[in-house]
């Protein structure tokens, strides 16, 4: 989390100040009107919190990043993906949409089943860095202009651990 706040050149004392609040903290637990023991935390979040919906944010923002800017790397060991045309009030978008984000929801726009296993390729980097893991078993595809029975859409799917539905 701390190089992501260092590479989005947020204050050095914002970046202090969340080291602070999460390195070596303790937890408390009252249960049935009693204060057991403090007890180390090494992952979570204390409840009513306001800032830690805000640092997912910004460390979700570095999978959004990473597949936005795949096609810059030049790397044969990053894979790039191709997003989607979507229509506006006066025609297509000028650009590409690969991915679209609502706190925690991710949605990716990709042309075509093949691009699955690119795809979960640039989530493995995420996860690696990230030490955050996608729910795969919550991932569905939704084919648009294909069929989800068409062979080949059906076989890239499969091999990605995602489920197709159709509408």
């Amino acid at each position: 989390m701390q190089r992501v706040l260092s590479t989005m050149n947020l204050p050095e004392e914002f970046s202090r100040l969340t080291e602070l609040l999460y390195s070596e903290s303790e937890t408390l637990m009252k249960i049935n009107g009693h204060i057991g023991a403090p007890h180390p935390t090494s992952n979570g979040v204390r409840q009513g919190c306001g800032l830690p919906p805000l640092l997912y944010i910004l460390v979700f923002q570095s999978l959004l990043s990473l597949v936005n800017t795949s096609h810059l790397f030049n790397d044969p060991n990053i894979p790039t993906i191709e997003g989607i045309s979507l229509p506006t009030a006066s025609g297509l978008a000028p650009a590409q949409t690969e991915m679209a984000a609502f706190a925690d929801d991710l949605t990716a726009f990709l042309r075509n089943a093949a691009q699955l296993p690119s795809f979960k390729s640039l989530v493995d980097i995420y996860e690696r860095g990230s030490l955050a893991k996608l729910s795969w078993s919550k991932t569905y595809g939704l084919p648009i202009g294909v069929s989800a029975a068409d062979p080949a859409t059906k076989t890239q799917a499969l091999s990605a651990g995602i489920v197709l539905v159709e509408c």
